[in-house]
């Protein structure tokens, strides 16, 4: 419902495009940039749509418009900002964690040369004899 909400305070709304020409064939993610034209209540426009990797001319898809008929991002699902905000809370704990993990590494090698310090300065003060030259 406040999916809907959003879409009509905003004045988008889907409507059906037609492709102008062939998709391209090749796409990592599966949706590709191919030139649509669509029918707005203000007359026909055109513009780049997103759609499947080698759809071909003519191919029917949905685009997502503004009141004035242009091109408009469709509005994210209540579920899909849930999930957005899972990722970026899993990121943000990913690097307090790397983080955390730094810094432990950094303490433990300071702490091994202050010992590697401390052992030196003992020799140091030893006397040939094995007795504690302050003895």
């Amino acid at each position: 419902m406040e999916y809907r909400l959003d879409h009509h305070r905003t004045g988008q709304h889907a409507i059906s495009a037609v492709l102008v020409r062939d998709a391209p064939v090749r796409s990592l993610g599966g949706q590709v940039p191919a030139p649509a034209r669509w029918k707005a209540p203000d007359g026909p426009h055109t513009g780049i749509a997103q759609v499947r990797a080698g759809a071909k001319a003519g191919t029917r898809t949905t685009v997502w418009i503004n009141a004035r008929g242009a091109l408009a991002r469709k509005l994210i699902t209540g579920a899909d900002a849930a999930l957005q905000e899972a990722l970026a809370g899993l990121a943000a704990a990913g690097v307090v964690a790397a983080v955390a993990v730094g810094a432990c590494g950094v303490h433990r090698e300071l702490n091994r040369r202050r010992m590697e310090q401390w052992s030196r300065e003992w020799e140091q003060l030893d006397t040939p004899r094995g007795r504690n030259a302050g003895s």
